[in-house]
């Protein structure tokens, strides 16, 4: 846990499966650059909680730091500002809390694997991204955004598939065919990678494989 929260790259979420590892990558660190700031300060409000380390919940706007019980809380205040000015996400907001409280669930609202009734547009992350955010990394990361935003499993498709975990994610194929599609030879040498990768089940082994190079 110590090494997690010692990179501030990293956070440590206690909520993740007996199978999963609780150190992930704190997503929001990576995309801010390219995300709507108003939206940003929202999901980073709902992810208070999972922030144990001071310096993570104060590294981003929508949260802060309650000093009495060494805990991270929602900036209500920021979140507000955040909202105010932003039409489009306050108007998402209220017809993700009118799906919430639908019953039948109808269009516009859907019902995700968990079964809740909710927004569709709201929660997928890439109708977020900035019209500017063009950068590779940005476009790369809007469409793993895509994937982990599909609503079921039934609509992880195309670029799209069920990962180890059992979420929704970015294929290693269409990874490596957005990365390295304009080199055929390269292109080719990670596709032998990842499948060779998948085969690996020693934790050393994984580390040491360098795929030929």
């Amino acid at each position: 846990m110590d090494d997690c929260l010692d990179d501030p790259q990293c956070i440590w979420d206690e909520t993740a499966g007996e199978d999963l590892s609780p150190c992930v990558v704190d997503f929001l660190q990576v995309v801010q650059v390219c995300m709507q700031p108003e939206f940003m300060v929202f999901v980073r409000s709902e992810e208070s909680p999972l922030l144990s380390r001071e310096a993570n919940c104060l590294s981003l706007p929508g949260c802060q730091w309650n000093e009495t019980d060494a805990t991270c809380q929602p900036d209500e205040a920021a979140v507000d500002e955040a909202i105010g000015p932003n039409s489009t996400l306050a108007s998402a907001l209220n017809e993700n809390a009118e799906c919430l409280d639908s019953s039948p669930c109808v269009s516009p609202c859907s019902e995700d694997d968990l079964g809740d009734c909710v927004y569709p547009p709201f929660l997928d992350f890439s109708t977020w991204f900035l019209p500017t955010a063009t950068s590779r990394l940005c476009q790369y990361l809007k469409m793993d955004a895509e994937c982990f935003s599909t609503l079921s499993d039934s609509a992880c498709s195309g670029a799209c598939g069920i990962d180890n975990e059992g979420d929704c994610a970015l294929t290693d194929e269409a990874s490596i065919e957005f990365l390295f599609g304009s080199s055929e030879e390269e292109k080719a040498k990670w596709l032998d990678a990842a499948e060779d990768c998948s085969e690996i089940d020693d934790q050393d082994d994984c580390s040491s494989f360098t795929a030929g190079k």
